[in-house]
């Protein structure tokens, strides 16, 4: 299959089968390894990032200009990163959405079975 990033119209009905559905508990101050599954344009600028685990499936979004992590350190807009593990230090906006704050993509002889 073609990697690629998905219009607006197509990404949004997987964006219901990915859910924020982390406690703050679980994710402040913690980094967690995850897979990127799709990569979706949103209508405000957006780019929708679809990750999963081990166990969860959970969206975030990165936004226009760079489409990077909140400390710009990773930007997102490449269609090859899709199926690539990432470490992801997140955190709950105030708005209740998660927050990337920091994303390192793991090389393939360092990948683990683990989420956590």
């Amino acid at each position: 299959m073609k990697k690629t990033i998905l219009s607006f119209k197509t990404v949004m009905p997987i964006l219901d089968s990915y859910g924020d559905n982390f406690k703050k508990e679980e994710i402040e101050g913690k980094t967690i390894r995850a897979t990127l599954d799709f990569l979706g344009w949103g209508k405000s600028k957006n780019l929708f990032l679809l990750f999963s685990t081990n166990d969860k499936k959970f969206k975030t979004s990165v936004f226009h200009p760079l489409y990077a992590t909140r400390d710009k350190s990773f930007s997102f807009r490449d269609e090859e990163l899709i199926g690539e593990e990432f470490e992801l230090k997140m955190k709950i906006s105030k708005s209740y959405y998660l927050d990337l704050e920091f994303a390192k993509l793991i090389k393939e002889n360092e990948r683990s079975t683990s989420p956590f």
